[in-house]
C-alpha cells in the first residue's frame, strides 16, 4: 500500500513537474511576438475596414444588402449595429446611417489607440467588444478567420501586450495605471496560450478536412483552386491534367494540420513545421486569393513562434 502510494506520488509530482518545465522553463523569448501582436491585429482590422469602406451603404445603410428587414426574414436576433441602434438613446438622437458612420469611427480610433498601446487594455476591451457587434452585424459575409482574429484580439486585452514600445509603457505605467502588468517577468505563458491555441485550431481543422473523401482524392483542392480563379484571374484548368498533383496536395494539408500540435514542440521538426504551414498559407493567399486569411494565420505563427524567426540578440531588445 504505502509502495502504491509512493509511485502515485512521484507520478503526479513528474507530470507537475513537466506542465511548470512547460510553461515557465525559458525566460529569453522575449515581448516580440506580443508587441507584434499588439501591432498586426488591429493594423489588419483597419486594413479590411478600408477595404469594405466602399460597400458600407451596400451592407449596412438603411437601404442596404442587410437591413432590418432582410434581418428579419432571415430570422437572425442578435447584437448587431441594428439592435445597438434601435435599443439605446441613438435611435432618438441620430440616424441608423450616420450611427453605422459613428460607429466606424470609434472602431478606427480604437484600432489605432491598441496599435500605439495607448490604455492597451482598455482600448482593446472596447475594440473588442465593438468587432463581437460588427461580426454579429454582417454574418452571412464572414468565415472562419473573423472568429480566430476575434479570439487573439481577447488575448490582446487579456496579457500584458502594452507592456513594451508602447505609450502605456512610456507615460501611463509611471503613474501606475497597470501596475499589475509589470508582475509578469516571464511571457512564456502568455506564448503557450497563444501557441496552444494555433494548435487547437490547426488539429479540430485537420480532423474536419480527415472526414470524408473529398481532401483524400484531390477534389477540395481542385475547388479551392477553381473558387479562387475568381478572384486570382489565373486559369487552373491544366491542373487537372496532374491528378496525383491534387491528391499529394490534399493529403499534405490534411496531415500537415492534424499532426502540427505535435510536429511544432520538437526540435528537430519544428522549423521545418512552422515553414511548411506558413508556405502552405502563401500558396492559399497567392493562387487561390484568401488573402486576409492567409496574411492573419502566417502573423499568428510568426508572434507564437517568435524565437524560429528571431535571434536570441533581436529579441533581447524587447
Amino acid at each position: 500500500m504505502e509502495k502504491s502510494q509512493t509511485i502515485k506520488s512521484y507520478f503526479f509530482t513528474n507530470i507537475k513537474n513537466k506542465i511548470q518545465y512547460f510553461f515557465y522553463r525559458d525566460n529569453d523569448y522575449g515581448y516580440i511576438g506580443i508587441v507584434l501582436l499588439r501591432l498586426f491585429i488591429p493594423l489588419i482590422l483597419i486594413v479590411r475596414l478600408f477595404l469594405i469602406k466602399g460597400q458600407f451603404k451596400f451592407l449596412f445603410f438603411e437601404n442596404g444588402y442587410l437591413n432590418r428587414d432582410v434581418k428579419f426574414l432571415l430570422g437572425e436576433k442578435s447584437i448587431d449595429l441594428y439592435y445597438i441602434h434601435l435599443n439605446s438613446v441613438f435611435h432618438t438622437m441620430v440616424s441608423y446611417d450616420i450611427f453605422i458612420k459613428l460607429f466606424f469611427i470609434i472602431y478606427t480610433c480604437l484600432c489605432i489607440s491598441v496599435f500605439f498601446g495607448f490604455l492597451t487594455r482598455f482600448s482593446s476591451l472596447l475594440l473588442l467588444i465593438l468587432n463581437f457587434i460588427f461580426l454579429n452585424s454582417c454574418t452571412k459575409f464572414i468565415y472562419g478567420v473573423d472568429y480566430i482574429t476575434q479570439v487573439f484580439l481577447f488575448y490582446i486585452f487579456l496579457i500584458p501586450s502594452g507592456k513594451k514600445f508602447s505609450i502605456d509603457n512610456l507615460y501611463i505605467n509611471k503613474i501606475n495605471l497597470f501596475k499589475w502588468d509589470n508582475a509578469f517577468s516571464n511571457p512564456l505563458p502568455f506564448y503557450r496560450a497563444l501557441q496552444l491555441q494555433l494548435c487547437l485550431i490547426y488539429f479540430f481543422g485537420g480532423i474536419g478536412k480527415s472526414i470524408g473523401y473529398n481532401w483524400w482524392n484531390g477534389h477540395s483542392i481542385w475547388k479551392a483552386l477553381n473558387f479562387g480563379s475568381y478572384f486570382t484571374g489565373l486559369d487552373y484548368s491544366y491542373i487537372c491534367k496532374f491528378p496525383y498533383l491534387l491528391v499529394f496536395l490534399g493529403i499534405f494539408t490534411v496531415l500537415l494540420e492534424t499532426f502540427y500540435p505535435m510536429l511544432i514542440f520538437f526540435n528537430r521538426t519544428k522549423k521545418i513545421t512552422i515553414y511548411l504551414v506558413i508556405l502552405m498559407h502563401l500558396f492559399i493567399g497567392i493562387f487561390i486569393g484568401l488573402y486576409y486569411f492567409s496574411s492573419v494565420m502566417i502573423i499568428l505563427n510568426i508572434v507564437s513562434f517568435p524565437k524560429l524567426f528571431f535571434n536570441e540578440e533581436f529579441r533581447k531588445h524587447f
